[in-house]
């Protein structure tokens, strides 16, 4: 038997709805929400630097045209611009070339090369050459005028033969440190009369003459008639190994034989070391947490980019809100790999549940001193506890919405609460509150061995078609961006779910569960059901065996089933079981069990994950956009077939458009939700 059919997922009528507030949980109130905006500007904080790419141009009488090319350097921020202009020497414009003035505009975070072109006149050959000036001013929108700024054009007469230009055959070389030498290569164009020579030499950057290569100067030299390429080695050295590049220039300068120079007289020599890379230590999540229950919170520290060498880091806890000796155990120390070794390393915080407290208090962990590799980011993470106190303040009154209508809801804010009875689940009571306090009540005694209803809340789009269109802006399907969501998982910057509910825990039968829906566009009508990949963290479920001594997380474990630490939470990942196709448009469905299970717990009585857990869903995301994801043993992932998962299961092209949590009920009598936020991109940290 299939997961699938074991977990009787309720897929007609799935009303899913994310929020784009956390304000649930107030008696009798519906919060408004207020979402803001943050803008980023591409490139650097400065306008930057306008030069000629070079102070000599050369053309041919009979070329047509030369091709002038302006740089912007040291800075890209804002519009700029820059006039230019032509002027007489010996060359006469309107005989000899014709005059070329203007400007040329750059846009906020533009670098991109400019450039202008001045034609040159052959109807009065000359012989030998002329020149005429090129030159920029009034650089605007704070941008200044570099060097150069000026440049001297020649143009070599129809009734005379060229030296030339003289150029590097690229701008740019590289070589590793192992390979013992770079060959640098240069060229005569453009003409060929005479004997010419220019000189060239090597200069430092992160590469040290002595150290990573032998400093070289000279000359080379062409006869008359020569137009072949030159060539030239610099020896770089492997005495002293390192990681990453270094890099040093080549520079020509000095033509002579009437010879000039053109672009590229310079060149950047990239050397790639031929030591492997140290790598970065880094947190694995900029937040974790855990229930004051739970005994310990696990850290998980990554060492990426490289394993070279021996490599440790100190970390330490922080008081925040929660205090050491009280709420938790401090700890510190020292996280060591050996040369070689990139698996994660994991840090064990006792959390103490002596002193039950309601609600969370949060603490930090701290990474610092990082030896012979680079401190990561995160360095630092926030461990959110959540306390095993009673939940307070979430009960039916006289104020409560109510009705046994089966597709009844109500709308708090960006948040839709949603009776849902779609199978009719006996005697099945709605109240609510607001959007994080509501509940059910059902009359519902028998196993009838499938779901009736799903009641759920719910913050975006919608399968409902009266939800979407009475909140959406008329003649389009605007909620679920109206509502916080239809966010590109390539902008996701925060996606945290809180979730707290009571259950029965015996005489009942059901399953708590988060539906997160993913399409190709931010704003889908309600008939795309079923979404394009269906993700589901499952919270808790109370249910009987299967075949009398196994538990659901048993048949996912059978089936390539992986343990992934996401966000500090544990769980149990399970991918595209065959019996679940029709619950995704093409792309996936993926099941994250929260842990530990009644499976792993040896637990008679089988509830597994919490009824009260906090979600890291981008950090969720994140993980399933990789290539190749491996599980917490360094194992790569496996779908129900066995298939090893090579491709992100959340691709680049996907929206996150919904999040709904509720129960799947067959039986039981009463059913509570005490608070329920999701935060998003900018909006406030849950509660």
């Amino acid at each position: 038997m299939r997961l699938r059919e074991l977990f009787w997922r309720a897929a007609p009528c799935l009303l899913i709805a994310l929020l784009a507030a956390c304000g649930g949980g107030n008696e009798g109130t519906s919060n408004a929400v207020t979402t803001s905006q943050s803008y980023s500007t591409t490139g650097s904080s400065t306008p930057g630097v306008v030069v000629l790419s070079q102070t000599t141009y050369s053309v041919d009488q009979g070329g047509g045209a030369m091709t002038v090319v302006v740089d912007r350097t040291s800075g890209s921020a804002g519009p700029i611009s820059v006039d230019y202009a032509t002027a007489n020497e010996t060359a006469s414009a309107g005989t000899d070339y014709t005059a070329a003035s203007g400007s040329l505009t750059w846009a906020d975070g533009d670098s991109a090369t400019k450039s202008f072109k001045v034609n040159v006149s052959s109807s009065v050959a000359f012989t030998g050459s002329k020149t005429f000036k090129i030159a920029l001013s009034d650089a605007g929108g704070g941008a200044t005028l570099g060097t150069p700024d000026t440049a001297t054009a020649t143009i070599f007469g129809a009734n005379t033969s060229s030296a030339g230009s003289i150029a590097l055959s690229a701008a740019t070389y590289s070589v590793a440190q192992s390979g013992g030498s770079v060959k640098i290569t240069l060229d005569r164009s453009s003409g060929s009369a005479g004997a010419v020579t220019v000189n060239y030499a090597t200069a430092n950057g992160t590469a040290s003459a002595g150290t990573n290569y032998t400093a070289e100067s000279g000359s080379v030299s062409w006869a008359n008639g020569d137009v072949s390429s030159k060539t030239f080695s610099v020896a770089v050295s492997n005495a002293t190994p390192f990681s990453g590049s270094k890099t040093f220039t080549v520079t020509l300068s000095g033509p002579t034989g009437g010879a000039i120079l053109a672009a590229p007289s310079s060149a950047t020599v990239s050397i790639t070391g031929s030591e492997a890379p140290t790598g970065s230590l880094a947190l694995s999540s900029a937040t974790y947490s855990a229930q004051q229950s739970a005994g310990s919170v696990a850290i998980t520290v990554d060492r990426t980019g490289g394993s070279s060498g021996a490599s440790s880091v100190n970390y330490a806890t922080a008081n925040g809100s929660a205090t050491a000796g009280t709420d938790y155990t401090a700890a510190s120390g020292t996280l060591n790999w050996a040369g070689g070794d990139s698996s994660a390393k994991t840090i064990t915080v006792p959390v103490s549940n002596a002193t039950p407290f309601t609600g969370t208090k949060s603490f930090t962990v701290n990474l610092t001193d990082a030896v012979n590799s680079a401190l990561g980011n995160p360095a630092s993470t926030t461990v959110a506890i959540t306390g095993s106190g009673s939940q307070t303040g979430c009960a039916k009154n006289g104020n409560s919405y109510t009705t046994t209508g089966a597709f009844d809801y109500v709308v708090y804010g960006n948040y839709v609460v949603n009776n849902n009875n779609w199978g009719g689940t006996p005697g099945q009571k709605f109240w609510a509150n607001s959007a994080g306090c509501w509940g059910v009540t059902t009359s519902a005694t028998t196993d009838t061995g499938s779901p009736g209803s799903y009641p759920n809340v719910t913050r975006g789009w919608s399968s409902n078609g009266g939800v979407m269109q009475q909140l959406s802006d008329p003649g389009t399907n605007d909620w679920t961006t109206k509502s916080g969501m239809g966010i590109s998982v390539t902008a996701l910057t925060q996606a945290t779910a809180h979730w707290a509910f009571t259950a029965p825990t015996s005489n009942a039968r059901w399953m708590g569960l988060m539906d997160i829906y993913f399409h190709k566009t931010p704003n889908p009508d309600y008939t795309q059901f079923p979404p394009y990949t269906d993700l589901m963290v499952d919270q808790a479920i109370m249910d009987q065996s299967f075949s009398g001594t196994t538990f659901y997380a048993a048949v996912a474990a059978g089936d390539n089933a992986s343990t992934v630490t996401l966000g500090g939470v544990k769980f149990l990942i399970y991918i595209d079981d065959s019996g679940e196709t029709a619950y995704n448009s093409g792309g996936h469905t993926i099941h994250l069990f929260e842990l530990p299970t009644a499976y792993t717990s040896n637990n008679g009585n089988p509830v597994w994950g919490s009824q009260d857990s906090r979600i890291d869903i981008k950090a969720i995301i994140d993980y399933l956009r990789q290539s190749n994801p491996l599980d917490d043993n360094g194992n790569p992932l496996k779908n129900a077939n066995g298939q090893v998962v090579t491709s992100p299961l959340i691709t680049d092209d996907l929206y996150l458009n919904a999040v709904n949590a509720g129960w799947e009920i067959i039986y039981g009598a009463s059913f509570t939700n005490a608070s329920f936020c999701l935060a998003m991109q900018n909006e406030p940290a849950c509660p």
